[in-house]
């Protein structure tokens, strides 16, 4: 008897995202970076809604809430991957590295 494997696309094939955290996120977090792994693409948004979860210092930084139900991501954070600005619905390649960062303004 043979036996033949076919890779399907609905077989997640698993992605790993580095995430170099800078001031406040590095205080909040006790580390200046996190891997955060998972079984299919991810995007921005849910690299953030891990780091919350594991780290809940994060949550009044990168997110806000309206009632019990609604839930957005806050302006006081950046998230980038080398000089390209990423928004929440961006996916993200296996391997990115992302720097998280609060803007800052100054003369």
């Amino acid at each position: 008897m043979r036996c033949s494997v076919t890779r399907s696309e609905e077989i997640p094939v698993g992605s790993a995202v580095r995430v170099r955290l800078f001031a406040p996120f590095d205080r909040l977090c006790g580390r200046r970076d996190e891997l955060v792994e998972f079984v299919d693409i991810p995007k921005l948004a849910d690299v953030l809604l891990r780091l919350v979860k594991e780290h809940p210092a994060l949550e009044s930084y990168l997110l806000k809430r309206a009632g019990n139900e609604t839930m957005d991501f806050e302006n006081y954070f950046l998230a980038c991957i080398g000089d390209t600005i990423l928004l929440p619905d961006d996916s993200l390649p296996d391997g990115a590295e992302i720097a998280l960062f609060a803007p800052h303004a100054g003369g």
